[in-house]
């Protein structure tokens, strides 16, 4: 290579494989790992082992968006909250789609109701 076009020439960088960044659970010692995985674990009614909770809170708040209508509206506005934190854009399309499914049930339980009324 001539040398005046070899002072201005730099090799190509290379790219390097980096850590990823320190998330909820690649920052945890095994240990805490260890805890969190048997507090998750509980039984169901008829004692068929189960977990308490999928780790990812948007998909909690979907997965019990039918069974809120008991719920106190403090707990369902923690639930959202928790879920907004972890994914604002997905809880938000996950709320509206249980708001559609909820008026769906509604009203082909109004048209059950209505089929048996006579």
């Amino acid at each position: 290579m001539n040398k005046e076009i070899g002072k201005y020439y730099q090799k190509p960088q290379v790219a390097v494989a980096r850590k990823p960044l320190a998330t909820k659970t690649t920052g945890r010692s095994k240990l805490l790992k260890s805890l969190v995985k048997v507090n998750n674990q509980t039984f169901t009614e008829n004692s068929a082992p189960a977990l308490k909770s999928t780790m990812n809170k948007v998909l909690d708040l979907f997965a019990t968006g039918g069974a809120l209508r008991g719920k106190s509206e403090q707990d369902i506005v923690t639930l959202f909250i928790k879920a907004y934190s972890e994914d604002s854009l997905l809880a938000l399309k996950k709320t509206y789609f249980i708001s559609a499914i909820v008026a769906v049930v509604k009203a082909s339980a109004k048209r059950f109701a209505r089929s048996f009324a006579g």
